[in-house]
């Protein structure tokens, strides 16, 4: 948050509890609030007058109020499986990471990540029946743990995937050449 953000919430926070608000003021809460966004402080300030008769709200409790805003957001759907390979740690706990912040942030997602996409025909085959897949739900995946049957999963939110982890069709592929060399 920049001073004449920091300047805006204070005058938002006068708004509510008739403080007077200096130059001194602003410089001395942009330096305890700076790392915050002016949007999710906004919305701090606005809950902490609508629940609270305590008094006025001060960069302490804003910063508290701040983790409760975002805590709800998160809370208040379920987070969309990351645009990214769930083989490629890296790359997959970024893409989490962004969408967390994003969603915390009291922004909405791009179109494409509210829903799943769908499996692409390389997986599912012209009638759905890939025999890629259906080998690879015969055996347990290495990477979700989905068992035999089921399908796959992003870890923690059980958020059941369209098509099964590479590594599970690397894994049913082996134990082919594995069945094959016998």
């Amino acid at each position: 948050m920049n001073t004449a953000e920091v300047a805006q919430l204070l005058a938002l926070c006068a708004s509510f509890d008739q403080r007077t608000v200096g130059e001194a003021d602003v410089h001395a809460w942009h330096y305890a609030i700076s790392d915050l966004d002016y949007r999710t402080a906004a919305a701090a300030v606005r809950d902490w007058y609508k629940a609270n008769d305590e008094g006025r709200i001060d960069f302490q409790k804003l910063r508290a109020q701040v983790k409760r805003v975002r805590r709800d957001r998160l809370t208040a759907r379920a987070m969309p499986v990351p645009d990214a390979d769930p083989d490629d740690p890296v790359a997959y706990q970024q893409a989490l990471a962004a969408q967390i912040g994003t969603i915390a942030a009291g922004y909405d997602l791009p179109a494409q990540l509210r829903q799943p996409a769908p499996p692409p025909p390389e997986i599912t085959g012209r009638n759905g029946r890939d025999p890629a897949v259906v080998a690879a739900l015969r055996i347990t995946c290495p990477w979700c743990r989905a068992g035999r049957g089921e399908r796959c999963r992003v870890p923690r939110t059980d958020t059941r995937l369209p098509a099964p982890h590479p590594a599970r069709l690397d894994a049913a592929r082996e134990a082919a050449r594995t069945e094959e060399e016998k």
